[in-house]
């Protein structure tokens, strides 16, 4: 927790007043960042606010809505973004994600990434 407190500080990464957007796709890596940046907020001298955002494609496996009262827990304002098989696409979800924020007025959105996803982005 302490390096992320620091990176965010030293790569001034969140400001004063900044509204953060995470993209929540629902697995462990995007979760977490929902509660470093809630410990963070309790925390940091600079004052910022959490919402989070998913796009659901419809697949069987996946209920965004089971993430609405866990979210609510936080007390994180959660938007859900319908798209169909259109979710199958990256840039069509970060396109949508994008969407929201500017709609619901964030201006500053929050992906996970570890080592791996960016390895698989980047190849």
């Amino acid at each position: 927790m302490a390096l992320f407190d620091a990176a965010i500080k030293d790569f001034e990464m969140i400001k004063d007043d900044d509204r953060v957007l995470v993209a929540l796709s629902g697995d462990s890596n995007s979760i977490a960042l929902v509660h470093f940046l809630k410990s963070f907020q309790l925390t940091a001298s600079i004052k910022f606010t959490i919402g989070a955002v998913t796009c659901d494609s419809k697949f069987a496996n996946f209920n965004p809505s089971q993430l609405t009262d866990y979210l609510k827990s936080f007390k994180v304002p959660f938007f859900i973004e319908e798209m169909g098989m259109l979710g199958i696409s990256k840039s069509l979800r970060r396109a949508t994600i994008y969407k929201c924020a500017r709609r619901e007025n964030y201006n500053v959105v929050a992906y996970s990434q570890n080592l791996d996803d960016f390895a698989e982005s980047f190849v």
